[in-house]
């Protein structure tokens, strides 16, 4: 069976939509985790692709960043990570 890229898009979006809840979450005022992931399920799929690698890619420099500072760097970064999330 052969996946066409709108069905892995959908996928992928589907799987990164919980994390990307959970780190926008503690930004918008008022909202927890399900709220904000209902919140992102309700956009166009193109703003919520947009809004998730936004956040990943966000994500992903500050991990590159934290690097440059070595191994205290990076558990800055995980420990800035955790105490969002959470």
């Amino acid at each position: 069976m052969r996946l066409s890229r709108s069905v892995v898009l959908m996928v992928l979006a589907g799987r990164t939509r919980p994390v990307v809840a959970a780190l926008l979450a503690p930004f918008w005022p008022g909202h927890d985790q399900s709220q904000a992931e209902a919140r992102l399920a309700r956009l166009s799929p193109r703003d919520e692709g947009m809004i998730s690698a936004a956040v990943l890619a966000l994500l992903f420099l500050l991990a590159v960043f934290a690097a440059q500072f070595g191994l205290l760097g990076m558990a800055a970064y995980f420990l800035a990570i955790i105490l969002i999330v959470r």
